[in-house]
Parts: C-alpha cells; sequence; structure tokens
C-alpha cells in the first residue's frame, strides 16, 4: 500500500490513468463505430465479397491475357474442365473453352460477344459468356460463367417431346 500511496502522490499519475481511460474508450468506440459502418454500408471489401460469393464464375482479363479479377466459382469451373486456374493466359483458356464448348447463339449487335455450353464432368451444364468490358477505361475481356443444367435437362425433355409428337403426327 505505500508504494501505490506513494505513486498516486505523484500529480502526473491521475492524468495518466484519465488519460489511459480515455484513450481505451475511443479506441474501442471507434471499432464498435467501424463495424457497425461495415455491416451497413458499402465498401470496397464488401464489393470484392460480394464478387467473391456470386453464384456466377467471373473472370476479367486486359487484352494481353492478364487476369485482372477471378472469382471462387470460376475456379471451380475451371478446375473441373482440368484447365489451369491462377498465373494463366486467359486468352488461351478463352480459346480452350471456345472449342470445347458448343456454340449457342453469337450477338449480331456485338461481333466480340458469344456463348458456349460446356458440360462438366459432375453432371452439370455451364453456359460461358464472352464479351468485353471496359474497367478505367482499359477494354477488357469478361467470361461469365452460368449453371444452366435445369435448362440444359428441359430443353432435352422438349426436344425429346417434339420427336414424339414428330412421330406420332406421322403415324396420324
Amino acid at each position: 500500500i505505500p508504494t501505490v500511496t506513494a505513486a498516486l502522490a505523484n500529480p502526473l499519475v491521475p492524468i495518466a490513468l484519465v488519460n489511459l481511460v480515455y484513450f481505451l474508450f475511443r479506441i474501442a468506440n471507434s471499432l464498435v463505430y467501424d463495424f457497425a459502418y461495415g455491416r451497413t454500408h458499402i465498401t470496397q471489401l464488401s464489393i470484392v465479397e460480394s464478387v467473391k460469393n456470386l453464384s456466377e464464375g467471373l473472370l476479367c482479363s486486359d487484352k494481353r491475357g492478364n487476369v485482372l479479377l477471378m472469382n471462387d466459382r470460376m475456379r471451380y469451373y475451371l478446375h473441373q474442365l482440368d484447365l489451369p486456374t491462377d498465373l494463366t493466359d486467359a486468352n488461351v483458356l478463352r480459346q480452350a473453352l471456345m472449342d470445347r464448348g458448343t456454340t449457342l447463339q453469337e450477338t449480331r449487335t456485338e461481333p466480340s460477344s458469344r456463348s458456349v455450353s460446356i458440360a462438366l464432368p459432375t453432371g452439370q451444364t455451364c453456359l460461358f459468356a464472352f464479351d468485353e468490358t471496359k474497367i478505367r477505361r482499359t477494354t477488357c475481356l469478361r467470361v461469365i460463367a452460368f449453371d444452366i443444367t435445369e435448362k440444359a435437362k428441359l430443353a432435352k425433355r422438349l426436344e425429346e417431346a417434339n420427336q414424339e409428337l414428330d412421330k406420332t403426327g406421322k403415324e396420324i
């Protein structure tokens, strides 16, 4: 007790304690505010998390083929096709996807836009859409991968039903 009394006898000790409590309160208040702000407002990290957790695959690259952005779903699809996912040339990747896929449509308004359908080994069917976009005034290649498994199954059933109708029509 005598050492504590001697330490408190110094006039700077209470001032230091008040400053310490004040700064601890400010730090705690700032952390709580930042946490609440991050949960209720759009920040750079929330945009990155949104792109990362998209249910569609997304890949953007510059004209030379350097990958600027690739989310986890696109990595999953490329891994299923045994294609490289990291440190790869996106132009080679685009050509490999176009060679493997069945061309579905080619947009007449934009000649650089086309889509291919690829069946994955897992039984899924994916639509890979290729087009160009601008990121910070730079034209970039964009590849978006959609899971169209249900639509492909429905299209197959519709085609089978059409064949049955044709067969029945000929019999009649």
